[in-house]
């Protein structure tokens, strides 16, 4: 703008009172005009902060009780959580869905109970064709063998069901976070060689996990790694000049523009049955960087804004065949 009314001040040298008159006016109502304009675009660029934080507010629960689905498996009535997870701006900026753990044994009967009236379902992987019986509310189906589930009915949000084999042999003499909230170090859990780190079921990771120049690390569990109360951009779970690392059943739900989980110049990586949402921009799922080899995904659950970025087509064949 400055270069523009330096350029029109240049016109005051016209000769003739008129003329000075008729530019002077003529400058004044451009400056004006753009003045408006500027403040028209800081309105807007206010008014999408506010919504932003409005949305943020929103994400300060991010898990509450189901109520429209209930789950139970052999006859074992599940936690459903409905959970707000991060999502382009398009579409509001957060997206619903609900939500259940469970220990995978195959042949195990599932019963989803739904709290209203419908008529269509899809319960995927469609590829398996697995018999449903549908008595009023209720469908009834048993587990083969797989571990992941989406039932989608028209309308409503989705209820995902993620499996696992148990975990619980991984807890003795580990670094054990129970059920709750934990936060890290400025934001960050920086894990230590030689270690297993146990996620209980419930328990919640408020922050960046950084697994960086260590070797014989193990995280594991039905926890969480979770920053929608307080989203940081950037890559949420990073393994980086790392080796025989294991990352297995817990979730991650990054809110902020970023890759959920990132890995660069490491080897021996095992990574499975992980559950990953988060449906933004550059929401990336799983991630190979430069300089990683034998690195091994299976079963893993990706919600991402994103492809699903791996280094070889190897491995991208591997990934496809464990998602939808």
């Amino acid at each position: 703008m400055n270069s523009n009314i330096k350029h029109l001040k240049n016109c005051w040298i016209l000769p003739g009172f008129f003329g000075l008159m008729f530019t002077v006016l003529s400058c004044t109502g451009i400056e004006k005009s753009l003045q408006q304009n500027e403040q028209q675009n800081q309105q807007q660029v206010e008014h999408k902060l506010a919504r932003m934080a409005s949305v943020a507010g929103q994400l300060d629960s991010p898990m509450v009780k189901s109520l429209a689905y209930q789950v139970i498996v052999n006859n074992d009535t599940l936690d459903v959580w409905q959970e707000t997870c991060y999502d382009l701006a398009q579409n509001g900026g957060q997206t619903d869905v609900h939500t259940a753990l469970f220990n995978y044994v195959p042949g195990t009967q599932v019963k989803i109970i739904c709290s209203s009236a419908f008529s269509n379902f899809t319960l995927s992987p469609q590829r398996l064709n697995i018999p449903v019986v549908k008595n009023g509310n209720e469908l009834t189906f048993t587990l083969p063998e797989y571990y992941n589930y989406a039932l989608a009915i028209p309308g409503r949000a989705p209820l995902l069901l993620f499996g696992s084999p148990d975990y619980s042999a991984y807890k003795p003499g580990a670094v054990v976070f129970a059920k709750g909230i934990h936060h890290g170090v400025n934001g960050v859990f920086k894990l230590e060689s030689n270690k297993t780190y146990y996620l209980e079921e419930g328990a919640i990771l408020r922050g960046k996990v950084l697994i960086e120049n260590v070797s014989n690390v193990k995280l594991i569990g039905r926890g969480y790694i979770d920053d929608r109360t307080a989203p940081v951009a950037g890559n949420f779970v990073k393994v980086y000049r790392s080796q025989n690392v294991e990352l297995r059943g817990f979730g991650v739900r990054h809110a902020a523009l970023g890759w959920q989980v990132d890995m660069v110049n490491s080897s021996n990586v095992n990574v499975s049955h992980l559950n990953l949402l988060s449906f933004g921009q550059n929401n990336d799922g799983l991630d190979l960087g430069s300089g990683c080899q034998d690195v091994h995904f299976s079963h893993c659950f990706i919600g991402s804004g994103m492809m699903v970025l791996v280094g070889t087509q190897q491995m991208r064949l591997q990934m496809v065949k464990h998602h939808f």
